[in-house]
């Protein structure tokens, strides 16, 4: 993600990560199959499947919702490592030294990388009809987490007066006080669709962005915006007053909110985003972890579950985060019909030269 959204840097603590890296061993229960489903319990009693996250307490949330499920139900073992980086994948693929099964990676890196880096699954595992409208954008990843960037301030700075679009936010005069915004997701991601549609940009014709634009919009404010390297520093500038207003991950709102800041989302600018599951290419395991991803298609109850432990919703239904308002309210899935997405097109094909503009124009 570099940092992206999640990186606790999104989520965590030591603790949590190593409990990421703890290997999940549990039993088969294939004792009363028969037929092909018992040879492929079997089968996979075996495996032994390298899952890459980034750690933290997603991490763990994925370990009980998704894969102690699959070892319960196939005998197969998994260990994740929350070391998952991009580069690291292109490493692996390109010197045909292949460490990972399965990584958790950007959509528009999954469609990007689909046949190159990351193989393409087996037919029905992406279904249209198993996800909701919109999920599904290559024959590669599994989609999953839904999440976002959106508009967030301090709610004790602005009385009965609070912003409510973009713009307010880079109204200085108006709405005085710090900004803060990521610096990587990768860079630029967020922050440009933020200044084009402060800037009166239609949400149907954001993009193809227009960089150079987007760059412009930000000039005025780039002084008074701390852009925050890790997912946390959100949680921690939030928690500690050190800005009225950010650009944050509606997951990272949620967990600052939870942890007592007063503070509040704005729907209507959610921009939303989701992850895909993926398989490398070269694994040695690749059939066993395309048997788990069909596994992840066919149940969707293990994305429901995960939605009720974190700010991340399910892909394949409108997952509500019943029992739980405050988390309910941080379900993106919950807002579907407001703001707009983010066009993973693009991203596959521009991110390089946004990214190298934006990078020039605020890092030097």
């Amino acid at each position: 993600m570099s940092d992206r959204r999640r990186n606790l840097s999104r989520r965590g603590s030591a603790l949590l990560t190593l409990v990421s890296l703890s290997t999940v061993v549990l039993s088969g229960c294939g004792s009363g199959a028969s037929g092909d489903e018992g040879q492929e319990s079997a089968d996979l009693a075996q495996a032994n499947l390298t899952f890459a996250d980034y750690g933290g307490d997603l991490s763990e949330a994925m370990n009980s919702s998704w894969l102690e499920p699959f070892s319960e139900e196939t005998g197969a073992k998994f260990t994740q490592d929350p070391s998952m980086d991009p580069a690291k994948i292109r490493i692996q693929v390109e010197t045909g030294n292949v460490e990972w099964d399965l990584a958790e990676v950007d959509t528009w890196l999954a469609n990007q990388q689909c046949g190159k880096q990351f193989e393409e699954l087996n037919p029905g595992t992406l279904d249209a009809s198993k996800f909701s409208d919109g999920y599904v954008t290559n024959k590669c990843g599994v989609p999953v987490l839904g999440w976002g960037a959106v508009l967030a301030y301090d709610k004790s700075k602005f009385g009965d007066d609070p912003p409510t679009s973009w713009a307010d936010f880079f109204d200085t005069k108006k709405y005085p006080g710090k900004r803060c915004a990521p610096a990587s997701s990768p860079p630029g991601q967020f922050n440009m669709e933020a200044g084009l549609l402060a800037d009166g940009v239609a949400p149907d014709e954001l993009y193809p962005l227009d960089v150079d634009r987007a760059i412009e919009r930000w000039r005025p404010i780039a002084d008074d915006t701390a852009f925050l390297e890790s997912s946390t520093q959100q949680v921690d500038t939030m928690i500690s007053g050190g800005a009225a207003m950010c650009i944050a991950y509606s997951s990272r709102v949620y967990d600052a909110v939870k942890g007592g800041a007063n503070w509040q989302a704005v729907w209507p600018t959610v921009i939303r985003n989701w992850d895909n599951i993926v398989v490398l290419k070269g694994s040695a395991s690749n059939e066993d972890a395309k048997a788990f991803l069909d596994w992840m298609s066919d149940h969707p109850e293990a994305q429901d579950q995960l939605a009720e432990q974190v700010a991340f919703a399910s892909t394949a239904d409108d997952s509500t985060g019943r029992g739980d308002p405050l988390l309910a309210e941080y379900l993106v899935s919950n807002h579907r019909d407001e703001g707009t997405s983010i066009d993973f097109d693009w991203y596959a094909d521009g991110v390089d030269a946004a990214s190298m503009k934006w990078q020039e124009a605020f890092v030097g």
